[in-house]
């Protein structure tokens, strides 16, 4: 029966096994160990571990002291801990160098055996990997960040010095070292280290440091170069998204701040002075190939982002009102480009539409309620406050400029012509006092305006009557009027003349002004010549013509209009001077058949026609003769003066 039969045939007791494995009776190499602690060597091995690792005393049985007849008990020897295998050494090599570690008795040399040995063991072809194993994990390594496992450290070479730039690195400590440690490379690349930068975006994001000092052109390309290879990189994306590590025309600027020029809308970066744009002076082409990566970061790289960043930029500047001529003429220009590619983006376009960014003559205002001047609104600009853009060239002046834009203003809401200008008229109205400021061209205008305003609305805004109607500004053949006391002539329907009542001077305002019934109608103006005679009837004593009076007589007539007070002087006497004096009905009467009361009452037959005898009966109340009371009263008169001639 073989030995390894008896072994497990026999059950040794527990307690003497437990002091066998425990004892230190074995004979080695560095004295008595225990079982355990002991390796019995192959021929293959032992020799050149011994020899490979003379850092570490390895306890080797003396297989000469036990007369070389060990290897026959091999079972038993493997029963009580007995170790035999090269990678049972190798770990124990490596368990011995951590215990020296974590003692702080590991020394540069002994560091330098390991790698020694390391390599000599796979020149004899001999795996190293438990030993690897057994020490790669360790904390003794020192690098330049202090005492790491050679996981965690780098050999700095030129591809790592640009990652150096922007993150701390645990390289190794080469001072400490020597540089003869650099000619172990591949023993330390087994180790763990990283002996080239290969794809080490990772390592650069775990360890990345910010000073805008250290940025240079490949710096940004390895930033953005670790944002394409490493698929999770959100934390660092978020913290990119608030560093100022852009290099831009006016400085570093965080992402968010800084535009990509693209010459399509280009245009919309000169608006505004010092607007951040990539400086590809300072990057040359570097970054192009990297637009997706720098969006990510928030770089603003397309018109969508770039038009709502310039609109908050215009929000800005509109607010302090401190928006130079330059910008809205670059603004305008942009406008013009963009639009010819394409709607313009919401955000800029509502800015444009609806803040108060154009300076007028009543202050900035937007584009809607503001007029770009030309000849036409001239006329007008004497009766009423008008936002014109103000097209000079001091303070917020636009120059002439300006008009070179009519079609862009135009779309964006700005009124460039009259016909379109009614409400400003209507709401800015303003009548001089002097109505001599008023030309014809301005009056037409300004009937022309609320004609307008009329085909689109039937009410006008408070207040706008009660100023148009306040005071004298329409000329009339007697002068100048307010609306409700001027009447718009109109020779087909009358038997008077123009120059015979308050009508408008038409010789003044020329034919047009026919044009503009409906205006003068809703401002006062009786445009019924039928519909005039109580003014006519105002203005009749003026008259001193007979002629001229008889024709306002039968108009009137023709009118059916009746006095309020059918006493007062109603009635013209004409003389003999080419005179004459308005009398009171009351004395008057149509006819005096026996001629006895020419010096007693006013015979009118003597001066009108029949026709205007019955409007005198009818509308004034005129006797037709002398009635008996007038009789005794000439007689009494007679009789009088017959006694006085007596005496």
């Amino acid at each position: 029966m073989d030995t390894e039969s008896q072994v497990k045939k026999v059950q040794l007791p527990a307690k003497f096994l437990a002091c066998v494995k425990q004892g230190s009776w074995l004979r080695t190499s560095v004295g008595y160990k225990p079982p355990n602690q002991s390796f019995l060597s192959s021929s293959e091995w032992g020799v050149l571990l011994q020899s490979g690792s003379s850092f570490v005393d390895i306890p080797m049985i003396d297989q000469k002291f036990y007369q070389n007849k060990l290897h026959l008990y091999r079972e038993e020897l493997k029963v009580i801990g007995v170790r035999f295998e090269f990678q049972e050494a190798s770990a124990y090599i490596g368990s011995r160098l951590m215990s020296m570690a974590a003692s702080n008795t590991l020394i540069r040399e002994n560091v330098y055996s390991l790698l020694w040995l390391i390599r000599f063991l796979r020149e004899k072809v001999l795996s190293p990997s438990e030993l690897i194993n057994s020490v790669k994990d360790g904390q003794w390594m020192k690098s330049t960040l202090g005492y790491r496992s050679p996981v965690g450290c780098i050999i700095y070479d030129s591809d790592w010095a640009v990652a150096s730039c922007i993150s701390s690195q645990p390289f190794l400590d080469v001072k400490f070292y020597g540089e003869d440690i650099l000619t172990y490379k591949p023993e330390l690349q087994l180790l763990g280290v990283l002996v080239v930068f290969e794809d080490s975006y990772k390592c650069v994001i775990d360890n990345f440091k910010f000073s805008s000092a250290a940025i240079t052109p490949e710096a940004t390309v390895l930033i953005l170069k670790c944002i394409r290879h490493v698929s999770s990189c959100d934390t660092f994306i978020r913290k990119l998204k608030d560093l100022k590590w852009v290099k831009t025309s006016v400085g570093f600027r965080a992402p968010n701040e800084s535009f990509l020029v693209d010459p399509r809308w280009e245009c919309l970066l000169k608006v505004f002075d010092g607007v951040p744009v990539v400086d590809f002076r300072f990057y040359g082409s570097k970054i192009s190939p990297y637009k997706e990566e720098l969006e990510k970061t928030g770089l603003i790289t397309n018109l969508k982002a770039a038009s709502k960043a310039i609109a908050h930029l215009f929000e800005q500047m509109v607010l302090n009102s401190s928006l130079p001529k330059a910008s809205v003429l670059a603004l305008l220009a942009c406008y013009r480009q963009l639009k010819t590619q394409g709607a313009l983006p919401v955000e800029l376009l509502s800015c444009m539409l609806n803040e108060k960014w154009l300076c007028t003559s009543l202050g900035f205002r937007s584009p809607k309620d503001a007029i770009l001047f030309n000849a036409e609104w001239k006329s007008l600009s004497s009766v009423a406050n008008l936002p014109f853009i103000d097209d000079g060239d001091s303070n917020h002046g636009l120059s002439k400029e300006i008009h070179g834009y009519k079609d862009e203003l135009k779309l964006l809401g700005v009124t460039t012509e009259v016909k379109a200008g009614a409400r400003f008229v209507i709401n800015g109205i303003n009548i001089p006092k002097d109505p001599l400021h008023m030309s014809a061209a301005t009056v037409l205008s300004l009937l022309g305006s609320i004609q307008s305003w009329l085909g689109s609305s039937s009410n006008f805004p408070k207040g706008f009557l009660e100023k148009i109607k306040g005071c004298s500004w329409l000329r009339t053949k007697v002068g100048f009027r307010c609306p409700d006391e001027s009447i718009l002539f109109d020779p087909k329907n009358s038997s008077i003349r123009i120059e015979d009542g308050p009508f408008i001077d038409e010789a003044f305002y020329g034919s047009e002004i026919a044009s503009f019934r409906d205006a003068l109608a809703a401002i006062g103006v009786s445009v019924d010549v039928r519909h005039g005679h109580e003014l006519v009837a105002r203005h009749l004593k003026s008259h001193k013509n007979r002629a001229t009076i008889s024709r306002i007589y039968t108009y009137l007539k023709e009118c059916n209009w009746e006095p309020a007070n059918k006493t007062s002087n109603w009635i013209w006497i004409p003389n003999k001077k080419k005179s004459g004096e308005w009398v009171s009905p009351l004395g008057c009467v149509l006819h005096d058949k026996d001629n006895l009361f020419s010096l007693q009452l006013h015979v009118l037959d003597k001066y009108y026609d029949k026709k205007l005898l019955d409007f005198f009966s009818h509308v004034f109340g005129v006797r037709n003769g002398p009635s008996a009371e007038d009789h005794c009263k000439l007689y009494g008169a007679h009789g009088r003066a017959l006694s006085m001639r007596y005496l």
